[in-house]
């Protein structure tokens, strides 16, 4: 089993061949080590029996003593003088138990047998651990995938106007077609989660995937508004409605913003340049408990924001211990030995892994960036 599961980890790319076949010689090289001792203590018993024969055809075994604990051989003396004269017999008492015990391993075949299982256990671990972090990974983008054809679906059944992203003045309904907003405080119904829920089924379960899954049973046991307000605040992947769909906190919907600015958010889908590229949602953190304050950083947050708006917006360097240096883009999953990557879905709905550096190229966020540095700026008198 251990064997099938090696070579199973080796095709998977975890391990390197050349890593199993060391530590199997190793352990060989002990098993021989050990057959070659075996082999080389009954040769020396037997020499001493014997005074350096091999062995002996007319060998006769005696009863054991009166003791018990001591045997008797009797082995033929030959006149080497006279050949014809018959063989002398004798019997040599040889000290030593009836049954004799193997000889225990030494400390050096000891500490080179648990190296050996030392070693092929920590491949076997790392090859586990490297099949389930692959699985989490597929498994959440999966989930991503889901969301890109419920955020498509809300595009055909608008006539191709996007989501948006955070706004006020559009209804979310839950499963009875009841008004979301007089359920919970109204700032839950500005985000996308809560208008999305229609496109997936209104099983708000769907909106966690990855390391907060459990987080959904958690919202179950929650009063309605208390849990409404934490499905909108806090899925697995946050939106990039800063210029997809729009945010009102940056602008969007905004005459003003507008006029200086141009249409610099995506409103329909006609108006995306590369679909393929064009980021909607990616894995997503924070540290906010609640609009404003801070806490513990968690998994999840409706919105991720991208490097640079009418200034930049990412610190120079990604700080694992500050969600808000890489605009709250989880990059939560490993490719690879170490890289660290954000699953994200575009436009088209593709779904791709991509790392914090990969991220800062500002024409993966904005459907007017001509440029990776691209920031926004008015567009004349």
């Amino acid at each position: 089993m251990i064997i099938v599961y090696l070579q199973f980890a080796i095709d998977g790319g975890w391990l390197h061949r050349s890593e199993v076949i060391f530590a199997i010689s190793v352990f060989g090289e002990l098993i021989c080590t050990r057959r070659r001792r075996k082999r080389e203590t009954a040769r020396a018993h037997r020499r001493k029996i014997f005074g350096g024969q091999q062995s002996s055809p007319s060998l006769t075994f005696l009863p054991p003593c009166p003791n018990g604990s001591e045997f008797r051989v009797q082995f033929p003396l030959i006149d080497l003088m006279t050949a014809e004269n018959p063989p002398i017999t004798t019997t040599v008492y040889v000290i030593g138990r009836a049954r004799s015990r193997g000889r225990g391993f030494t400390i050096v075949e000891l500490m080179t047998g648990i190296a050996a299982v030392a070693i092929l256990l920590a491949l076997v671990i790392h090859a586990a651990t490297a099949v389930r972090t692959a699985s989490e990974r597929a498994s959440e983008m999966a989930s991503a995938r889901s969301l890109g054809i419920a955020w498509a679906g809300y595009a055909t059944d608008h006539r191709g106007a996007v989501l948006p992203g955070y706004a006020s003045g559009f209804e979310a309904v839950d499963a009875n077609g009841d008004s979301i907003a007089t359920q919970t405080v109204p700032i839950a119904a500005r985000r996308w989660p809560l208008r999305l829920a229609p496109y997936l089924g209104h099983n708000l379960a769907t909106l966690y995937s990855g390391p907060n899954r459990d987080y959904a049973t958690e919202i179950d046991t929650l009063p309605d508004d208390e849990s409404l307000y934490a499905v909108s605040a806090f899925p697995s992947f946050g939106m990039n409605s800063v210029f997809v769909g729009g945010d009102e906190n940056f602008g969007g919907y905004s005459n003003i913003f507008l006029e200086t600015f141009g249409r610099f958010y995506v409103d329909r889908l006609s108006s995306v340049q590369r679909p393929d590229r064009l980021i909607v949602f990616a894995t997503s953190r924070t540290n906010e408990s609640t609009p404003g304050s801070t806490g513990p950083i968690r998994e999840g947050f409706f919105r991720v924001l991208p490097p640079g708006w009418t200034l930049p917006l990412w610190a120079d360097e990604y700080d694992p211990a500050d969600p808000a240096s890489a605009g709250f883009v989880s990059p939560r999953h490993r490719q690879g030995e170490s890289e660290e990557v954000a699953i994200v879905t575009t436009v088209d709905g593709g779904v791709s892994t991509s790392t914090i550096d990969e991220l800062r190229d500002l024409r993966r966020w904005s459907n007017a960036a001509n440029a990776a540095d691209w920031v926004m700026a008015p567009i004349g008198p």
